[in-house]
């Protein structure tokens, strides 16, 4: 038997109706209540479908009817999630006022020799003519956990899932959802399992959105260091795997809010021309969806390199990707030592980089 999917308004009342009743029915689909109220009953409602398939003498003839009523519940989950987009007013409902002073990534560390490092750097743009820098965006200029922690606020409260509820952005400091779900949340897996379904696309479709790029700040003394190199001359390239059309806007918005460097002449933002997700099933697994966006970036960034490189001499590629840094390393060899590698979050393909690649924590010397 085909699963039944949601089409119109009243479809879905009657296809509800027989399982939660017409009121119930009518109240989740067509009423003005507040969404997380309306959340809060469909998770009722599965709730009471979890509790009637365990309960003594539930015959077995139902289990398929009450799985496509779940079905159902999901779907319907899903389009009031989707309708409940905060947009630009995120940071005022999901922003904790502790963050304005959250010690960022590692801010306090210092990789061995990062103080002559970063001088090294200054000291090679000051002394190359028409030198240019490529800077990666996420978890190299900018800490996304913000972004991302409260993404899963905004779920747990809609949800009433508690251990959403109070997400740090510390714990949410991986691009791999199940990841940050079961070992850092401590979520059991059948609980995970329910909510992936309606949890992928929620998460995908703010993570990959200009208005909550808005929560991402930058790693201290990151725009300090940006002006620094574009005092001493550089062309400032920012290449960045968000997309164009449906991140670019916030991108610019927060390089302009925090004082990056946006001179007409010499600084460029690119970014990925294409939606992040284009082609990737909607119903592809959380492993399909890492591979996806690796494949993709990996494409379009080896693609990029040759763009700085006609604006001027490159004298530093700066990647918190280890797969990034080493294809610079392997295109460029007589350029290798120009590429470093920002040890921040990654993605889940890390790669061996060789010994001598110069190693950042962070931009404070």
């Amino acid at each position: 038997m085909q699963v039944p999917t949601l089409t119109t308004s009243n479809a879905v009342v009657s296809m509800l109706a027989p399982v939660v009743g017409a009121e119930v029915a009518a109240a989740l689909v067509l009423s003005t209540t507040p969404v997380q109220e309306r959340m809060t009953t469909v998770q009722t409602q599965l709730n009471l479908l979890d509790l009637q398939q365990t309960s003594v003498g539930f015959p077995e003839s139902e289990f398929i009817g009450t799985s496509h009523h779940r079905q159902l519940l999901l779907e319907l989950a899903a389009r009031l999630l989707k309708t409940s987009r905060l947009h630009s007013n995120a940071p005022s409902r999901l922003w904790d006022p502790s963050w304005n002073t959250r010690a960022l990534w590692r801010s306090g560390e210092r990789s061995k020799g990062q103080t002559r490092l970063l001088a090294e750097i200054f000291d090679r743009v000051q002394q190359t003519p028409h030198a240019a820098v490529v800077l990666d965006l996420d978890d190299t200029l900018y800490c996304s956990f913000f972004r991302k922690a409260a993404i899963l606020r905004e779920y747990g409260y809609l949800l009433n899932l508690e251990a959403m509820q109070q997400v740090q952005p510390e714990e949410a400091n991986s691009w791999d959802l199940q990841n940050v779900l079961a070992d850092n949340l401590h979520i059991d897996a059948e609980t995970i399992a329910t909510h992936i379904p309606t949890l992928v696309p929620f998460w995908n479709d703010r993570l990959f959105s200009s208005a909550y790029v808005l929560l991402d700040q930058p790693l201290p003394g990151a725009s300090e260091f940006v002006q620094k190199l574009f005092a001493l001359g550089a062309h400032i390239f920012y290449v960045t795997g968000r997309d164009e059309v449906n991140m670019r806007d916030g991108t610019l918005a927060t390089l302009r809010r925090d004082g990056f460097p946006m001179d007409r002449q010499r600084s460029t933002l690119i970014c990925k021309p294409q939606p992040i997700l284009a082609g990737l099933p909607p119903n592809a697994t959380q492993a399909e969806h890492n591979a996806h966006i690796r494949k993709s970036d990996v494409a379009y960034k080896e693609r990029l390199f040759e763009i700085p490189r006609q604006a001027g001499r490159v004298v530093l590629y700066l990647d918190n990707e280890q797969g990034q840094t080493r294809r610079w390393q392997t295109k460029y060899p007589e350029e290798a030592g120009v590429a470093v590698w920002m040890d921040t979050a990654q993605s889940p393909f890390p790669e061996p980089l060789p010994p001598e690649t110069p190693i950042l924590h962070g931009f404070l010397s």
